[in-house]
């Protein structure tokens, strides 16, 4: 089980980086940033973690989520970047004449789900907390997989952030209407 982060920061800054490090869950890695332009600095990242664990829909596992940080030792100070949760899953499709299958994690699973539709038409936003006590409910009612379709308004990061850590798949239609 191994967990790949992959990614380019670009950062803007008067003031040079000295170090800088991206911490996930325990784990620290060193990164190496240079300077691009005057009060720019990139650096690329490509970190394999090994034994990384696995987020798993909710009906078949531990949705696992690890904390990610971005500490920056700039010449002026040091700073800490909260960059959310991440989780590491590998994820493929099947498909034939007969059947669309989901792999996760190297496991068939059956897709029990809804179609997503807010409790706040007018606005097409509601709390955390409201959203919270939807989507738990989804979740204990045997829900592994909410679809957005594609008549109704795409959701927002908490709608997303929620369901990582609930262990709800999303399956977002492009929006055509």
């Amino acid at each position: 089980n191994n967990g790949r982060v992959t990614g380019h920061l670009l950062i803007e800054s008067a003031h040079a980086v000295e170090n800088a490090f991206l911490i996930i869950g325990e784990i620290q890695f060193a990164l190496v940033f240079n300077q691009v332009e005057i009060d720019q600095y990139a650096a690329e990242i490509n970190i394999c973690i090994n034994d990384a664990p696995l987020w798993w829909p909710h009906t078949h596992g531990t949705p696992t989520l690890l904390d990610a940080a971005l500490i920056l030792d700039a010449s002026d100070r040091n700073y800490k970047f909260e960059l959310g949760a991440i989780g590491f899953k590998h994820l493929s499709l099947t498909r034939d004449a007969k059947k669309l299958e989901f792999i996760i994690n190297g496991q068939s699973i059956f897709a029990r789900g809804a179609t997503w539709t807010t409790d706040n038409i007018v606005s097409l936003s509601t709390s955390e907390q409201s959203l919270r006590q939807q989507l738990i409910i989804a979740r204990d009612a045997g829900v592994n997989m909410l679809r957005i379709n594609g008549t109704m308004a795409y959701e927002t990061d908490t709608f997303f952030k929620l369901c990582d850590e609930l262990g709800i798949l999303v399956w977002q239609d492009f929006m055509f209407a």
